[in-house]
């Protein structure tokens, strides 16, 4: 996040130090659902602003916050070209998630709108249902062998696996907040297990940049 940089831009200098992808993420995460263009436009703009001088390389992907884009939305993609975006990951292909809604979207990275990149959420199919081996809560709720079948899955198929995971949930010693239980479950559940289970993850699998696996950024 833009606002995230301005912040700390030290900690987005250290991480692009070690040969981290810096990417973007908005300014203020504010889901373009709720966005008309212009105001996405500015909310990019302003993000890139910040990102772009902390990094050692260019700054060319973007994710959507919450994944709140549907793939038909052409001005979205646009956009991103614009501003030198060079690949996206906010396609979540599947349907039973409220906000994502993008069943039947291709599950490997092809060209789109533009000729902007879309890299989706890595996702495999199990008895005609689309599951996610991507992160996330995800990561938290199902057990490790599921993702270690799913992102295999995906790898046989020639497909490579993008990952997420956000600070907060290796942070098992954080607050606990009076929330509705449903959503006191799927943000609390296993946090203590998540630090370890990302290591075995990291030792089962090969991962680079994102922008290395498209061949992008040379």
């Amino acid at each position: 996040l833009g606002w995230i940089a301005e912040q700390r831009p030290e900690l987005i200098k250290s991480i692009a130090s070690r040969g981290h992808e810096i990417a973007c993420h908005g300014y203020a995460h504010r889901l373009l659902f709720n966005l008309t263009q212009a105001e996405f436009e500015k909310d990019l703009s302003r993000a890139l602003d910040v990102l772009r001088p902390l990094s050692k390389r260019p700054v060319i992907g973007y994710r959507a916050p919450s994944f709140s884009v549907k793939g038909d939305n052409a001005w979205f993609f646009n956009t991103l070209v614009k501003y030198g975006i060079q690949y996206d990951s906010s396609i979540f292909p599947i349907s039973y998630h409220p906000e994502y809604a993008n069943r039947g979207e291709q599950l490997a990275p092809h060209r789109t709108t533009g000729g902007l990149i879309e890299f989706p959420l890595s996702c495999f199919r199990f008895a005609g249902v689309t599951l996610p081996c991507c992160g996330g809560g995800y990561f938290r709720l199902f057990p490790y062998g599921f993702f270690r079948y799913g992102i295999r899955r995906c790898n046989a198929r020639g497909r490579p696996v993008i990952f997420y995971l956000h600070p907060w949930e290796i942070d098992h010693a954080q607050p606990r907040m009076k929330l509705p239980f449903f959503r006191a479950f799927r943000h609390y559940v296993n946090l203590e297990k998540t630090e370890n289970r990302l290591k075995r993850l990291l030792e089962d699998f090969e991962w680079t940049t994102a922008s290395d696996v498209l061949g992008l950024g040379k």
